[in-house]
């Protein structure tokens, strides 16, 4: 039965057959992994895997990480901000960042 399924997929050409993309998103994570077992503690294992991750979620979402972090950080500095952190997050701003870029084309 597998087979079947595959052939299916395969004539229609629906599914890619590599995964070279997955691949080229974890190689820098997998290339430094000896490295991040020696950051001096497990706190800043931990605030590392933070940056990584904020940085990849820019790239996802097709954002600047240096402008981001540098926006952000400014954004920050005004308290009322701070209640509203969630709108800072890479994906809340590439909406709006879209969403903005819908209402000039309107």
């Amino acid at each position: 039965m597998p087979g079947i399924i595959f052939r299916i997929i395969f004539l229609n050409a629906e599914l890619e057959v590599d995964n070279n993309r997955i691949e080229n998103a974890i190689r820098p994570l997998k290339l430094g992994l000896k490295n991040y077992l020696f950051m001096g503690s497990a706190e800043a294992g931990k605030d590392s895997a933070l940056f990584y991750t904020i940085i990849a979620n820019c790239k996802i979402h097709d954002l600047d990480p240096e402008a981001y972090l540098v926006g952000v950080i400014e954004s920050l500095r005004d308290p009322a901000m701070i209640e509203r952190a969630a709108e800072l997050t890479p994906a809340a701003l590439a909406a709006a960042k879209i969403a903005a870029s819908e209402l000039k084309t309107a």
